[in-house]
């Protein structure tokens, strides 16, 4: 097993990393217990080293979560694994992966006769990766790094039946259904504009949730460790920028400052002016405990140990606004909801459909490699064709080529305006164009051809009305054109990608132009797209795209 240490050098601001290998035996007992108290005295753990059971510091959740050593009678186990837990304390692991670590080992343990009956490990093994291959991997490649550490006689035995059950890695999460994340997008832009804040102050985490993770890919604990100071502005080159500052949970757990609209950062800073008067306290912290009480019922007089909101109080508040808003105020039931890390996904598929750098996607999403994001591409097919059908379904006017740099979805989202629908009996053929094929042109006589396009099926200004023993043939022509678009925009999303895969450096300029003239063919073709997928939609209900 490996011990990995930070070495700080003050001077030149770096940080520098010792690896050493360890096993059980590198350290004494007396050694173990004064790693413990070093612990102890930084408030890292409470407790004794030799109880069975030890509290320790989840840093990221603001409160302490309970290890149990229990392992029945195998006490020289039980010694191994508190040594263990110090070490990947030690190497800086999250509390609740060291957590993790130490269940699933101790099941291990408990249904092998205390590591000695490889077949019962393996029985046990099989049946949980039958269940989960996830769960059933985790469990052997935990066990697995535990044994290496200890270095018991049948060693070799039980690793090798670990290894027979590999660590399956996580594959794309499946994200929601888009019309329900679109419809779930207007409650909260409609919810936020029009009740008054006595009504929506406990869910303005709900709002801030989706305003910033929608545009920053920021993850769920990142997000709850906003400060109360974290937006500034500063003028740079003559010009006023606005920023916000982020703490990263990976990478060193840093904080970055990001730059982001003005318009964002207003919205923003009257959120937090709200929160700041109604919960004053003196945490630095933006999302304190006050909005889990906020309006909620006491079931039981023991008060929370975390003092900000952890995931599971914002859980608590997400479900709540489900049940209360979307179910109760607007009766929207029948709705996949969207989890807490969803918007990082979204607004790391928006930032690649729009063709930002890769360094740039990088660098928002607090990714340590460029190529991480290049996954998110397998959801952007499915991600832009159906938004495009959706927002066709809604019969309203496009223009995502003037749109789309601001995000599909957030709370500030204005994409969409009504269409100005008109009925064929509105219009004045006096005045217009008139008959073309397979339905009338509306452009004004005295403005043509100055606005046309060429093709009347992607016009905005074409109206669909074919006479009935050419309905057929209309309708396939129109799609077919549906179908060239949706070609088209398929294929510019494999060239992005393609683009993002093979250019060495993603500094390239010649890639970078390639990348963003893709990305405005994309949204062009999604215009297209949307423009014909109206009149299909309003000719005949029943087709499918």
């Amino acid at each position: 097993m490996e011990l990995k240490l930070n070495i700080s050098n003050d001077a030149d601001n770096l940080v520098m990393q010792k690896v050493k290998k360890v096993n059980a035996l590198t350290f004494n007992e007396n050694e173990y217990e004064e790693m413990f108290n070093n612990l102890l005295q930084i408030n890292l753990i409470k407790g004794k080293y030799k109880l069975t059971n030890w509290k320790v510091l989840d840093e990221l959740q603001d409160m302490y979560v309970e290890f149990s050593f229990d392992t029945e009678s195998y006490n020289l186990l039980q010694k191994h694994l508190k040594s263990y837990v110090l070490l990947r304390l030690q190497s800086n692991k999250k509390t609740m992966t060291v957590y993790n670590e130490l269940q699933n080992i101790k099941k291990c343990i408990l249904h092998s006769g205390g590591l000695k009956d490889g077949s019962k490990l393996e029985l046990f093994l099989y049946e949980e990766y039958v269940k989960n291959k996830n769960h059933g991997g985790n469990l052997a490649s935990d066990l697995k790094l535990f044994l290496k550490f200890i270095q018991i006689k049948n060693n070799k035995e039980f690793i090798n039946i670990c290894e027979k059950f590999p660590y399956k890695k996580y594959h794309n999460r499946e994200l929601p259904k888009l019309k329900d994340v679109l419809k779930f997008d207007e409650i909260i832009n409609d919810y936020f504009r029009n009740y008054a804040m006595e009504n929506t102050i406990r869910y303005l985490p709900i709002m801030l949730w989706w305003l910033i993770t929608n545009i920053i890919p920021q993850r769920p604990t990142e997000f709850l460790l906003l400060k109360k100071d974290c937006l500034f502005s500063s003028q740079i080159d003559g010009k006023n920028k606005y920023f916000i500052t982020i703490y990263r949970i990976k990478n060193n757990n840093n904080e970055e400052s990001l730059e982001i609209d003005e318009a964002t950062y207003n919205i923003i800073i009257n959120i937090i002016n709200k929160i700041t008067t109604q919960f004053n306290n003196d945490s630095p912290y933006l999302f304190t405990v006050d909005f889990y009480y906020y309006n909620r019922p006491q079931k039981h007089n023991r008060s929370k140990s975390n003092h900000r909101l952890n995931r599971r109080d914002f859980y608590s508040i997400l479900d709540d606004f489900y049940d209360e808003v979307v179910s109760g105020l607007y009766q929207i039931n029948e709705i996949e909801k969207v989890r807490f890390g969803d918007t990082r996904h979204f607004a790391i598929i928006n930032m690649c459909l729009q063709g930002f750098n890769m360094l740039s996607v990088a660098n928002m999403a607090g990714h340590q490699s460029i190529y991480t994001q290049n996954e998110y591409f397998s959801h952007a097919k499915q991600f832009a064709t159906s938004y495009v059908y959706l927002m066709a379904q809604k019969k309203l006017g496009f223009s995502f080529s003037k749109k789309f740099s601001g995000g599909l979805m957030g709370w500030k989202r204005y994409m969409f305006d009504i269409g100005n629908t008109i009925s064929y009996e509105e219009l004045d053929l006096e005045e217009i164009v008139g008959q073309v094929d397979f339905g009338i042109c509306k452009d004004l006589k005295k403005e043509f051809p100055m606005n046309c396009i060429g093709d009347c099926r992607f016009c905005n200004k074409y109206f669909f009305k074919p006479s009935i023993s050419e309905f057929e043939e209309g309708l396939e022509w129109l799609i077919n054109g549906s179908n060239q678009m949706k070609f088209k925009i398929e294929n510019a999303i494999d060239l992005m990608k393609d683009i993002v895969t093979n250019s060495i450096n993603n500094n390239n300029r010649a890639a970078q132009n390639l990348l963003q003239t893709t990305s405005r063919n994309l949204v062009s073709y999604m215009d297209l797209k949307a423009a014909i997928d109206v009149k299909i939609l309003e000719s005949d209900r029943s087709h499918e795209f």
